[in-house]
């Protein structure tokens, strides 16, 4: 993914990137004449539906949008376009599709397969050994970085540094480059490019022959950003094996989110409506139905307490329905005709508002939405309640504190590993967690002691088919076992630490 950051607060607008892919899908689906079928890679879906909506796809002739399934496929469309990452396992399920219709259909269908974000030498080569690539016509649909936010792009392929680290093929790098080259395209070239790691360099150095490959001076647009940072996943494994205890994290942690959408439990929405009264349809009370929401820029309240600590959201959200509320009244009908100064003034004095809160609600306020704000207020409390029963959680406090005492120093291996084995065995927290802990410690103390030990037990527990799981984070380095002699040296160095303070 790509995070940006604006020196002067205002954010540059994403939309010519999102409508630089749309054209692209669309013309794509021109090609094919007349009604059509989509069948769409389940990875692929969100990203499609941040760039296109149903009612554009339809537009454009298609009368049927189904996933990709190792199943029979049965259309009534003649014409089909398969929309896939460019995988052997997805070529293989499109042969089965097409040697069904083949043996069961009088219809001949015409197959049409784009794959993201390009086809490939080992997909092609599946395919004709699969005898179908004569049956097909291929192309290819560039969709590299997908914007989320106003300040976030991102690739959406969560198999890339499984893809370099533990498979060795730096596609995806590639792809990372070929993305930020048409970024340079629409947003002017970056004037500067840092980087640590060596994935970073190989995408720095990608980008300058791309560069080159346009002539001495590719890129005519006034440059917008001013520098391009880029990072290395492996320079820091750490950070994504803790416990998020920021509000989007947390929500990312319990609930999950996938291309900026949050899957919630149906309570939320009964929780949210019983502490604020939003009114209007109760919604599905059953935790297990599952309510999805975008989380983005359109949504103000969660953009202000986004990167917040969860322990943090309630008041502000509070105020947030208390501003709301304010000027659903009208008492605030004056502030319109008002002064900036005098409307921020105001807000203040009557809301005990911040001084960032006042000057920031103050922008837009003759336009607020406030059907659409107070509603949004309400759900972020109805998610900032489900949240606080996992704060609450004595289970969930103490493996922060254990995260916390091992990044500081302050615990022992033999204690960190004392403390993942009674979660194996209370089986309290799934299976992912449990590892994400392990790794931790793996990473934090240069390996584990007994290491067969603990991987014995946890499959035990959890069960053997993680097995390659653990393999192949063995290979990667995640999770190895402790090297006495890195021990011995980490020992001594921390000795002649202490001895150098001492004398």
């Amino acid at each position: 993914s790509f995070a940006m950051g604006f020196r002067d607060g205002n954010a540059i607008d994403l939309s010519a990137l999102r409508e630089f892919s749309r054209a692209e899908l669309l013309q794509l689906l021109d090609r094919l004449q007349g009604s059509k079928a989509l069948v769409l890679d389940p990875a692929l879906s969100g990203p499609i539906n941040l760039i296109a909506e149903v009612s554009l796809l339809k537009e454009h002739g298609v009368e049927k949008t189904t996933m990709l399934k190792n199943e029979p496929l049965i259309v009534e469309q003649r014409q089909i376009m398969y929309l896939v990452r460019a995988k052997t396992s997805n070529m293989k399920t499109i042969a089965d599709h097409i040697r069904h219709h083949l043996h069961t259909s009088n219809t001949k269908f015409e197959y049409f397969v784009c794959m993201v974000p390009q086809r490939t030498i080992m997909c092609e080569k599946t395919l004709e050994e699969e005898g179908v690539h004569g049956d097909i016509t291929v192309a290819d649909f560039n969709l590299d970085l997908i914007p989320l936010n106003e300040d976030v792009i991102s690739m959406e392929n969560a198999d890339s540094l499984k893809e370099c680290a533990l498979l060795g093929d730096k596609t995806s790098l590639f792809y990372a480059a070929k993305g930020l080259m048409k970024m340079q395209l629409l947003y002017g070239a970056f004037p500067t490019i840092k980087g640590k790691g060596f994935a970073a360099k190989a995408v720095a150095d990608m980008l300058e022959e791309m560069g080159n490959e346009l002539g001495s001076d590719p890129v005519e647009v006034e440059p917008k950003f001013d520098e391009l940072i880029l990072i290395d996943r492996e320079v820091d494994l750490i950070t994504p094996m803790v416990t998020p205890l920021t509000y989007e994290g947390m929500i990312d942690d319990v609930f999950g989110i996938s291309n900026g959408i949050a899957a919630l439990p149906g309570t939320v929405l009964s929780s949210a409506q019983a502490l604020y009264r939003a009114g209007g349809s109760t919604g599905p009370a059953d935790r297990n139905v599952k309510v999805k929401v975008a989380l983005n820029a359109g949504d103000a309240c969660f953009m202000q307490i986004r990167d917040l600590r969860a322990t943090l959201v309630g008041p502000v959200i509070a105020r947030r329905q208390e501003f709301v509320k304010h000027v659903q009244e009208g008492s605030s009908a004056q502030m319109y005709q008002s002064s900036a100064a005098a409307t921020v003034v105001n807000l203040k004095r009557e809301l005990n508002l911040t001084d960032d809160e006042a000057h920031e609600w103050s922008k837009g306020l003759a336009q607020l939405n406030t059907d659409e704000e107070y509603r949004r207020a309400g759900l972020h409390a109805g998610i900032a309640k489900e949240l606080s029963d996992t704060l609450a959680d004595l289970t969930f406090g103490r493996r922060v504190e254990v995260e916390r005492l091992i990044l500081d120093g302050r615990m022992t291996q033999e204690r960190a590993l004392e403390y993942a084995e009674d979660l194996m065995y209370r089986q309290h927290d799934p299976f992912p967690k449990v590892l994400r802990l392990l790794c931790l410690i793996s990473t934090c103390f240069d390996g584990i002691k007994n290491f067969d030990h603990y991987k014995r037990e946890l499959l035990h527990v959890y069960g053997y088919e993680h097995m390659f799981a653990l393999a192949n984070l063995e290979r990667i380095g995640l999770v190895k076992r402790s090297s006495e002699s890195a021990a011995g040296l980490i020992a001594g160095v921390a000795a002649g630490m202490v001895g150098g303070v001492v004398g």
